[in-house]
């Protein structure tokens, strides 16, 4: 047995019986939880890119636009 085991063990033992319910219940979430597929994690986001086309719209200046937002009162 692992000491990370060991460890959740004795806590576990030190629990009130009228107080496991909770941790029965999540371990079970734990558990029964699939594991995440490497494949959802490769995902290529070059194929999203520019698709927002020109979010400011025609002739506006975005520098203009941030240092604008920068000097307002509110940061």
């Amino acid at each position: 047995m692992t000491a990370l085991r060991q460890q959740a063990t004795t806590l576990l033992n030190a629990i009130p019986d009228e107080k496991l319910l909770p941790i029965i219940q999540y371990m079970q979430y734990i558990y029964d939880m699939p594991a995440i597929k490497k494949s959802n994690l490769d995902i290529d986001i070059s194929k999203f890119a520019g698709s927002a086309k020109n979010v400011f719209g025609k002739g506006v200046d975005v520098d203009a636009y941030i240092k604008e937002m920068r000097s307002d009162e509110r940061f």
